[in-house]
């Protein structure tokens, strides 16, 4: 009996790990590629203005945050708005952030604009730029920016090829007052009209600061509008609601990190959801070339857990168990650099756009490693893991009190691919690929 048990158990096993690696190399088969969009309004980079002086705005300050918030994230497009309409700033953020620890092959799109301008970087060993075109919408910053980028891992590179990606980027008029609600709706109405009229109809994103306050909103209305008889736009999370000052949108409030006045900053703290990544409805719904990897969007540096207080205030009490621990450091990095917090989403060829849980995610820090497994995300308490190697077969295993950071288990066996098996606190299970150097 002990033995007909014994060799259920080593079935069942042998199954679970079969199962979980025909998901890795289905995953690496039939659909390599992912890209991760990052947006992030950076606060008159580069430009002293009004209370922005090179004390309460120092470029070498912020700059450094971008650096720790791209080393975070590892983004291969990277929009932003509030960027000096000078070449030398444009450039001082690419050469003293996106390429830098590692990064050598980010671009910079071509600027536009002649006081505050919208920007587009890109990393270039994984896409190539087909198309800019900018429209003016209002005065200094109010342009729209349209990029149609393709994969350079993607061979279908026709005209007509649906694995283009085209990105609108967008910072609209500011204010809750019902006049600048109206400059928003007629803004996005020119939007449209144009997205319309370059024939854009699947992988589009509108990115930005779009100053909405509420869902119910006209132009966000007429951007989600599916009756419309064109392309029509989706929240990835479909939080929809009244986001102004209303903790239960604090998950993806992005306005603002500051809660006191600090000179150029905005204060009050986190209680406005100003900044998007909305994907068009076949995007969103899996229906194009490009699909969003459920879950992927993130508002980088916001757990929930500081509703009207500043990013690196302590939280309050609010025991958000979907939340992300995020670093102190990548906290304080976001501080410095903006009063807005920044917004990532992923993007996947076929089997690649498959579920990637967020909050409360297990996450392995470092993949490939070297020389140790290293996993954050899980809850605390007790954790159990187990390593496979690819024939099934128990490389090391264990039991240890998680309390935060990472969980590090090391492994001396030679280069490969590797399974994690871990049980967190909670009961749960989690699957990891990784592959040893």
């Amino acid at each position: 009996m002990v033995k007909l048990y014994y060799d259920f158990h080593k079935m069942v096993r042998a199954k679970y790990i079969l199962f979980i690696l025909a998901l890795s190399f289905t995953a690496s088969a039939f659909g390599q590629e992912q890209i991760k969009l990052l947006h992030h309004n950076v606060l008159y980079y580069g430009k002293n203005v009004y209370q922005c002086t090179d004390q309460s705005n120092n470029v070498n300050v912020k700059t450094d945050g971008l650096k720790q918030i791209f080393d975070y994230v590892k983004p291969d497009i990277f929009t932003c708005n509030e960027m000096d309409a000078e070449q030398q700033d444009v450039d001082y953020l690419l050469d003293n952030a996106l390429n830098q620890n590692g990064r050598t092959s980010f671009v910079a799109a071509k600027m536009v604009g002649t006081y505050l301008v919208n920007q587009l970087y890109y990393n270039s060993d994984k896409l190539g730029l087909s198309s800019v075109e900018s429209m003016v919408m209002g005065s200094y910053e109010r342009n729209a920016n349209f990029y149609k980028l393709y994969s350079k891992e993607n061979t279908l590179r026709a005209p007509n090829d649906t694995a283009f990606i085209h990105i609108v980027l967008l910072h609209l008029k500011a204010g809750d007052e019902p006049k600048n609600e109206t400059t928003r709706a007629s803004q996005i109405t020119k939007v449209m009209n144009k997205i319309d009229a370059l024939g854009w109809d699947e992988n589009v994103f509108i990115v930005g600061d779009l100053n909405f306050y509420k869902a119910s909103e006209a132009a966000y209305q007429s951007m989600t509008d599916s009756n419309r008889g064109g392309v029509y736009f989706k929240d990835p999370v479909s939080q929809e609601g009244y986001w102004h000052n209303n903790e239960n949108y604090s998950l993806y409030h992005t306005q603002s990190t500051h809660s006191a006045y600090t000179g150029c900053a905005v204060s009050g703290g986190s209680d406005d959801r100003f900044d998007f990544i909305l994907c068009d409805s076949k995007t969103k719904d899996g229906q194009a070339f490009w699909k969003y990897v459920i879950d992927s969007y993130d508002v980088v540096g916001q757990d929930g857990k500081h509703f009207n207080k500043a990013i690196t205030d302590l939280p309050d009490s609010n025991d958000n168990l979907d939340a992300i621990d995020y670093p102190e450091s990548l906290k304080q990095a976001i501080y410095n650099t903006s009063d807005h917090y920044p917004v990532v989403l992923t993007i996947g060829q076929k089997a690649t756009a498959i579920k990637q849980n967020r909050k409360n995610n297990v996450v392995v820090v470092e993949n490939p490693f070297t020389e140790e497994i290293k996993i954050k995300g899980l809850p605390q308490g007790k954790v159990t893991f187990d390593v496979y190697s690819v024939l099934g077969s128990v490389v090391t295993h264990g039991m240890r009190a998680y309390e935060g950071g990472e969980l590090r288990i090391k492994i001396s066996q030679p280069s490969g691919i590797y399974i994690v098996k871990i049980v967190d606190a909670k009961g749960k299970v989690h699957g990891l690929r990784v592959i040893k150097k």
